[in-house]
């Protein structure tokens, strides 16, 4: 929220001095950037919960409302974020089989993260999971040959 505040008055204080499409481009790919960030941050959060999910799913929608305004261009990379913010309300296996179903949407090493996150998160689950998750992961886009 405080990002998105200081991206506005720096919005503002730079329409009073720039051509508008140039201060367009000095936001343009600043989604990208941030969904990035917000991405490979989840590695270090020690745990989620359904309303951290939607807490963060719910900041990434007002990032991407503010940089919408900004840019007057939709913010499509933070729809990807949001998109993998939301693999976090589902079990490995679920996310297993939807990769399976649709292909892979993140790339392996963000899955491992969404994976690892997961069953740091739910504590009752058998430690040795993890590691059929992971190995199940591996095997899956070895088969699809597909990285993204």
């Amino acid at each position: 929220m405080e990002l998105s505040r200081v991206l506005t008055s720096i919005d503002e204080a730079m329409t009073s001095s720039l051509q508008p499409r140039k201060s367009k481009y000095v936001f343009e790919g600043l989604g990208h950037l941030i969904a990035k960030i917000l991405m490979s941050s989840s590695q270090f959060l020690d745990t989620i919960d359904e309303s951290g999910i939607h807490r963060m799913c719910r900041n990434i929608f007002t990032m991407q409302q503010t940089l919408t305004n900004i840019t007057m261009a939709r913010e499509v990379a933070l729809d990807h974020a949001n998109h993998y913010f939301q693999l976090f309300y589902l079990t490995p296996e679920d996310i297993l089989n939807r990769v399976l179903e649709t292909g892979p949407e993140f790339s392996e090493l963000e899955y491992m993260n969404a994976f690892q996150l997961i069953h740091r998160s739910q504590p009752q689950t058998d430690p040795s999971a993890i590691q059929r998750h992971l190995q199940r992961l591996s095997d899956i886009l070895g088969e699809v040959g597909v990285t993204v």
